[in-house]
């Protein structure tokens, strides 16, 4: 087994050690690059103006906390769409009000947020540019949603050019943990030429992402993580 790990290379470096221990093969080949934005005027506003902010990632806490003081948010409701998400406002001494129990999508935020009978909030989402719109809609059925806050953008890596496709003749496995990541994951082998054949096993980190991978590795074993954190993705490996 020799695990291809695509997420971006901080978040990957952990995985891939937990990986080790577990004497598993891997390498790390970021399909992805985060590039912090710098909020707007609007993006500020909206920030002081709303009582209900969501953060859809730990790219979007990390990304606001290098432009924004974190702490300016006490007091407002705080919710996030998964577990690490939610762990990376605590260790800033925020608490997080709103957070999935299980499967860290947006469909079972906002669920969790029906639960909690939350309407009639003021609510800011924020997140990476380009990214679903699903809880902007949804969320303003009951609730004054403003205009989302795009704080990060996905980039492609810049050295796809310097890749030596015979890295990647031993892969058995390729981690998959965003549609965006497999979006560039398609750009990156077709610019390398390099072939995915059938003994290939995806594991990709939702249902959502699993239906996209199948799309277009119509043949290939595609393994479903319950969500994309380390510790589902590697039970669904080992298991």
């Amino acid at each position: 087994m020799n695990i291809l790990i695509t997420r971006q290379l901080d978040q990957s470096i952990k995985f891939s050690m937990m990986l080790k221990k577990a004497n598993i093969k891997n390498f790390i080949f970021p399909a992805i690059t985060i590039e912090n934005l710098t909020p707007t005027k609007e993006d500020i506003s909206n920030i002081e103006k709303s009582n209900f902010i969501i953060f859809t990632s730990q790219n979007s806490v990390l990304s606001l906390a290098k432009k924004y003081p974190i702490t300016n948010l006490s007091g407002k409701t705080i919710g996030a769409i998964g577990k690490s998400t939610e762990e990376f406002l605590n260790g800033m001494n925020m608490k997080v009000d709103i957070v999935p129990k299980e499967k860290f999508t947006s469909e079972s935020l906002l669920d969790e947020i029906k639960n909690n009978k939350i309407d009639n909030k003021t609510v800011l989402i924020i997140k990476g540019e380009g990214g679903r719109d699903f809880l902007n809609k949804e969320l303003r059925k009951n609730n004054f949603v403003l205009k989302d806050c795009n704080i990060y953008k996905r980039c492609l890596p810049n050295n796809i050019n310097e890749i030596d496709n015979l890295k990647f003749k031993d892969v058995t496995h390729v981690c998959i943990t965003s549609i965006e990541i497999f979006k560039n994951f398609l750009k990156i082998i077709k610019t390398i030429k390099f072939i995915i054949n059938e003994d290939i096993t995806f594991v990709c980190g939702n249902e959502r992402i699993g239906e996209e991978v199948s799309k277009i590795f119509k043949n290939n074993r595609i393994l479903v993580s319950d969500d994309p954190s380390n510790d589902k993705m590697l039970k669904v490996i080992i298991s």
